[in-house]
């Protein structure tokens, strides 16, 4: 646990120094160098999974795996060194969301369990950066640092019985924080306005602590994105 709270105060301390050294190294000229872009993606993600079971029937249970999920996403690229190669600090926010109906039913019984359950996700990063231009018309981007990841799973559910007098009702709410790693990469090429577009593709793995799942989930995924670019 110890261990555990160590990375998040690291973690928060870096982006924090990155955040507030940003305009200083810009020389107070940030606003007008820093490039916004737009991501529009989805996410695959190993293992998300939540369980439910019914109280009068363990070995009926309803499993909700969320193994895509869409994503949208804002960020910037500031360069502190211009030339052939750019290189400067990025950072940005990324937004994952979906719901799902899912239901299980006894083989020898008459007993079901029927959930609807959404998930959160909310993913802040900031690290260094690189690119290059490949020509006038096209370039090439690399960055890799920490991550906040932020989470919420909502679930309803509900169990009933066909020949017994039975039935079951619950709406929880489990919320979880991490802490982790990204790296990313992706290509654009120069549209006619001089705005830019392209693809994107990021991988990350990240500590998450909801609070009615037992014990911390280990989240790794890879993410596709179309992105959208100006201010290059």
């Amino acid at each position: 646990m110890k261990s555990y709270r160590f990375r998040i105060v690291l973690v928060c301390a870096v982006m924090l120094v990155c955040a507030l050294r940003a305009p200083v190294l810009a020389e107070s000229e940030w606003e007008q160098h820093t490039a916004v872009q737009v991501m529009l993606g989805a996410s695959r993600y190993d293992d998300l999974a939540f369980e439910f079971a019914s109280r009068e029937d363990p070995d009926v249970v309803a499993i909700s795996e969320f193994t895509w999920v869409p994503l949208l996403g804002i960020g910037g690229q500031l360069p502190f060194r211009k030339g052939d190669i750019d290189m400067g600090l990025e950072g940005g926010v990324l937004f994952g969301w979906r719901s799902e109906r899912i239901s299980a039913y006894a083989t020898n019984t008459s007993i079901s369990v029927h959930i609807r359950s959404s998930l959160f996700l909310t993913d802040l990063f900031m690290g260094p950066y690189a690119s290059a231009r490949l020509g006038r018309h096209s370039r090439i981007y690399a960055g890799i640092g920490p991550l906040l990841l932020f989470g919420q799973y909502d679930r309803k559910s509900d169990g009933n019985s066909d020949t017994a007098p039975y039935h079951e009702h619950a709406d929880e709410t489990s919320s979880a924080f991490g802490v982790g790693v990204y790296a990313r990469t992706g290509i654009e090429f120069r549209l006619p306005d001089d705005s830019w577009m392209g693809i994107g593709l990021r991988v990350f793995t990240s500590d998450l602590d909801f609070d009615t799942v037992p014990g911390t989930t280990t989240l790794r995924g890879i993410q596709g994105m179309i992105t959208y670019t100006v201010g290059l």
